[in-house]
């Protein structure tokens, strides 16, 4: 997989430099700005396609006191640690109730409520998680499924916000085994998509699967496999488990590339030392523990690696990737060189956009994309 990593390391190839803390920074700007270059020369580059995943939480049921007047439910039980993003389902009524706030640990308050108009003992109270916050790299997600046990269940409604809050308020108050979903901008973190659920599940929940469009997240390049904190210490690995020496491993490399060497740290593919394996993270325990998302071969003794964020571009936009990290960083040290790189650049697009099958060629240089600094013009 293409890194961070390769881009600085074909960046240093081409202007024949070491990696200094200060010229590294300037590096990872050039691959910040050819990643938003790259992001606007046609709009679906901009989006990467993933397989993500969660859990569902199965559903919890008590007894409790609903009270009209001021929509407060008060449960026997102590409510759960997800309650602020529940939604509520009362035998014998028809809808189901999203909590306003949890104000302690046996009661909360509806956004709104069953139709009484005073208070009732409840026999049978429902909650289930409404909520599930999504990385904040998602942008639009599709081809929903639900699996148990790793054996696709189906069952699954995805429907437009507008529809997933009529069927909260006409959703009876049995589970159908059918999870209705929706996906929308969070009501508690700004900027951030929400799975937004309907429909209480048994224990086991089962598992949410889908395909999500990530946008390149620029933050990203400080996983470049020079900074200190993605090669320092060694590492032993059984199977799928790291463990470090030394290391500082941190929660925020979870989807990063994580390359394996032998006395010195690996570099990329293309490199003197390439990785004896590369495997992608997929949690981190704490600063010396991870977890890969297959085994590694057995290794004797300890190991050098390398942790650098993926740039997970379709093979045949990677030469159109160099040639705008070559104009971006010809811009800031040679600038006599940059009508040839810009050349370059535009020849390496028109290139890729032949190879996509959904991108018809263009036909003229009107159509075509060119590179400025920082920024990409199209033509009228």
């Amino acid at each position: 997989m293409f890194t961070v990593q390769d881009a600085i390391e074909h960046l240093l190839f081409v202007t024949d430099s070491v990696p200094s803390e200060a010229h590294l920074g300037r590096l990872r700007s050039c691959v910040s700005n050819a990643m938003r270059a790259i992001a606007t020369a046609k709009s679906k580059w901009r989006y990467f396609q993933v397989r993500r995943s969660f859990d569902l939480e199965p559903a919890v049921t008590t007894t409790g006191t609903f009270d009209p007047s001021d929509l407060s439910l008060t449960v026997s039980d102590t409510l759960p640690s997800w309650a602020e993003r529940a939604n509520v389902v009362i035998a014998g009524q028809r809808g189901h109730f999203p909590v306003a706030s949890v104000e302690t640990t046996t009661s909360l308050k509806l956004s709104y409520g069953p139709k009484v108009t005073s208070p009732i003992v409840l026999a049978t109270v429902r909650l289930y998680q409404a909520e599930y916050v999504l990385p904040a790299d998602t942008v639009s997600v599709s081809a929903v499924y639900r699996t148990i046990a790793g054996v696709d269940n189906g069952y699954v409604r995805l429907l437009a916000p507008q529809e997933w809050h009529r069927y909260l308020l006409l959703a009876p108050d049995y589970s159908e085994n059918t999870v209705v979903c929706t996906v929308a901008g969070s009501p508690r973190y700004l900027e951030r998509l929400s799975f937004l659920v309907a429909g209480p599940v048994s224990a086991p929940g089962g598992r949410i699967e889908y395909l999500a469009s990530r946008t390149l997240l620029p933050a990203q390049v400080v996983f470049d496999g020079f900074q200190t904190r993605c090669r320092q210490g060694t590492v032993a690995i059984t199977e799928n488990s790291v463990v470090g020496n030394g290391t500082a491993f941190t929660p925020d490399m979870v989807g990063c590339v994580f390359r394996l060497g032998n006395k010195n740290p690996p570099t990329g593919m293309a490199g003197s030392n390439p990785p004896i394996s590369e495997r992608i993270i997929t949690s981190v325990t704490d600063s010396q523990h991870l977890s890969l998302d297959s085994p590694v071969a057995p290794l004797v003794g300890t190991s050098c690696y390398t942790i650098s964020a993926p740039i997970d571009i379709a093979e045949y936009m990677v030469e159109a990737f160099t040639r705008y990290l070559e104009f971006q960083v010809w811009a800031i040290l040679n600038p006599q060189r940059v009508r040839q790189a810009a050349e370059l650049a535009h020849e390496a697009l028109r290139r890729a956009k032949a190879a996509d099958a959904a991108y018809p060629l263009p036909t003229t240089d009107e159509r075509a994309v060119y590179p400025v600094v920082h920024v990409v013009h199209v033509g009228s």
